[in-house]
């Protein structure tokens, strides 16, 4: 179930522990399990907050991202995935992808412990 949207223009509220809420930003298909693992890598709560709108920069404003944790069972390895929609998932928007990487992620990969990949599915 996914939360209620905010408008894109209002501000973004700090609750009282100074950290923002990112919820609204995003659709979450699995939010308590999306939530566990936030709350066991708290370092990921900037990087929420920030990817939205850094998202919209390079790809435009194609609707909220998707948030969902994914598991490997055979491994039992898990991640976070943030599945950005779009209307072309071919191979052309490899490039749009890397700039977004150069641009923003690849800077801030190191301030997390926690494994997040980004995707591009079709809207």
């Amino acid at each position: 179930m996914a939360l209620p949207k905010r408008r894109r223009d209002q501000q973004q509220p700090v609750p009282p522990d100074g950290q923002p809420d990112w919820h609204a930003f995003y659709d979450i298909e699995n939010a308590k399990d999306v939530d566990a693992y936030v709350k066991e890598h708290p370092s990921l709560v900037p990087i929420l907050a920030e990817a939205p709108g850094e998202i919209r920069a390079v790809f435009g404003d194609t609707g909220a991202p998707t948030l969902r944790l994914q598991h490997d069972p055979e491994e039992g390895d898990c991640w976070l995935s943030i599945r950005i929609p779009s209307d072309v998932v071919d191979e052309t928007i490899l490039p749009v992808l890397y700039e977004f990487e150069d641009r923003w992620w690849l800077d801030r990969v190191p301030s997390t412990d926690a494994t997040v990949v980004f995707d591009v599915v079709e809207r």
